[in-house]
């Protein structure tokens, strides 16, 4: 293997970061327009059987001795994540998205992820968050919430 196969270009990782984005961006924009027509629950349900069952058939495809599930079943741990990332997660976000715009929900929840991982990284894998990391999730934290604080005061003056 080479050194070009083991590190990927800048310019494709940017690419693949930039087309994972509007993927996610897209995604939610079309989840808001899905709720229209169906309730949260039901919308995050299917969508999320969908994805599993087309994971599910590309796996059998590949798999020829007909073993698709085997070592994820009798691990508790990956069923334990996939019901709470899986199930739980996106049921919170269709719920939000139905309230409030598809944007503003993308924003804080994105904004939430390094204060999440920051304190999850200390208390399941031990690793230490350095200060510079620390003020970085700060930076972000308090990014949104300036924002959201020039939102309100905007559309208060909207308002009046």
């Amino acid at each position: 293997m080479t050194e070009a196969d083991q590190n990927p270009s800048t310019a494709r990782s940017v690419a693949l970061a930039v087309g994972a984005a509007g993927l996610w961006g897209l995604a939610l924009v079309l989840v808001k327009l899905g709720l229209r027509d169906v309730p949260p629950l039901t919308l995050a349900a299917s969508r999320y059987v969908l994805g599993a069952l087309t994971l599910v058939m590309f796996r059998a495809l590949r798999n020829r001795n007909g073993v698709v599930l085997g070592g994820v079943i009798r691990n508790r741990s990956v069923i334990a994540l996939g019901a709470l990332l899986y199930a739980a997660v996106p049921a919170a976000q269709f719920i939000a998205i139905d309230r409030i715009e598809a944007g503003t929900f993308n924003f804080v929840f994105q904004s939430g992820i390094p204060l999440i991982l920051a304190f999850t990284a200390g208390f399941v894998l031990r690793e230490r968050t350095s200060g510079r990391e620390w003020f970085g999730v700060a930076f972000v934290v308090m990014g949104v919430y300036a924002f959201y604080r020039s939102e309100e005061h905007t559309s208060e003056l909207q308002s009046h």
